[in-house]
């Protein structure tokens, strides 16, 4: 969970459980580099994958087990990973 963002583009990071924060060098940010419609497509793509990994996180699996999602849209997954590349 980011909890707190300054010092230019790091954030503070606090895990459930453990007490001591982490810093997160993100790199640096740039609100120039997409117009608004695009930077909100990929948005809808970051959201989407967001909510997937999210939910593949409740699952309660053993390390090194592979693990079944139903109804993943693999477009929108490409799309997502896409967009960060």
């Amino acid at each position: 969970m980011e909890v707190k963002a300054d010092r230019g583009e790091q954030h503070l990071i606090v895990h459930k459980g453990n007490p001591y924060p982490k810093v997160s060098h993100t790199g640096v940010y740039d609100k120039d580099i997409l117009c608004g419609d695009c930077d909100n497509i990929l948005g809808r793509y970051e959201s989407y994958a967001f909510d997937l990994f999210r939910k593949i996180r409740t699952q309660s699996v053993s390390a090194g087990k592979i693990i079944g999602v139903d109804g993943v849209d693999g477009d929108m997954l490409v799309r997502f990973a896409s967009g960060i590349a």
